[in-house]
């Protein structure tokens, strides 16, 4: 995959429920941050104050539609919050999707 190309990855991850939420909740207080030091400077360095108030909202619509938040803070009863699937994988299907990327890359060069 290129720069602008989505993530296809079939990778599966056994984890914890736990686990999952904690990395998620580290990567959403994460990108909080730094959207937070973005707006801060293009208002207070450039003057721009729309793209805080845009912010502002944005900010708290994003806690109120994350699963971690739905299910910890406000005690909603989630089945399957993370599309998660619960059987490991069949080695059959996940060889044929290596195979056919494979040979998809083969032919490009």
């Amino acid at each position: 995959g290129g720069f602008l190309s989505p993530a296809t990855s079939t990778e599966h991850k056994e984890t914890t429920y736990l686990a999952h939420e904690m990395e998620l909740a580290g990567q959403n207080i994460n990108q909080s941050l730094i959207m937070v030091a973005i707006m801060s400077f293009l208002t207070f360095k450039m003057g721009a104050h729309m793209p805080l108030g845009i912010q502002a909202v944005m900010l708290p619509l994003n806690l109120f539609t994350s699963p971690v938040a739905q299910r910890h803070l406000f005690g909603m009863k989630l089945t399957k919050p993370y599309d998660e699937s619960l059987e490991p994988p069949v080695a059959g299907e996940t060889d044929a999707a290596d195979a056919d990327a494979g040979a998809g890359d083969a032919g490009a060069g």
